[in-house]
């Protein structure tokens, strides 16, 4: 599959989507389908994975991450943040009060900061 030109997403503010709201709009451009409204909340991927018996977003492993895959980070800021997975170790997110940006999954800002990785299967 053809993936996503990123570098047409990097100019959306904050204001405008948040880092679920943004990957909402990943999702729909390259799946056709936006993620599930979540009543604001990015620990809700763990919840809807630990309440649900058959849950929408299923935790993976990090060996097991596929394109767009999502990766939830604990965040001094807003408590959890979510980045998606583009491959090579890279992941897009968008920063509270900036830019999206593309960073290194294993970089020291994020990799102690990680609590985990989901696939959305609607």
């Amino acid at each position: 599959m053809i993936k996503l030109d990123t570098d047409k997403y990097l100019g959306i503010p904050f204001a405008t989507a948040d880092c679920y709201q943004f990957g909402s709009l990943l999702y729909f451009d390259y799946f056709g389908y936006p993620l599930p409204s979540l009543e604001y909340r990015i620990d809700s991927m763990k919840s809807m994975v630990l309440a649900s018996a058959k849950p929408t977003f299923i935790a993976i492993e990090k060996a097991d991450l596929t394109y767009l895959d999502g990766i939830v980070f604990s965040s001094v800021e807003c408590g959890r943040h979510v980045g998606y997975y583009l491959g090579d170790g890279l992941f897009i997110h968008q920063n509270i009060n900036d830019f999206p940006s593309i960073e290194k999954l294993n970089g020291k800002k994020w990799s102690g900061k990680i609590l985990g990785y989901y696939r959305y299967e609607p």
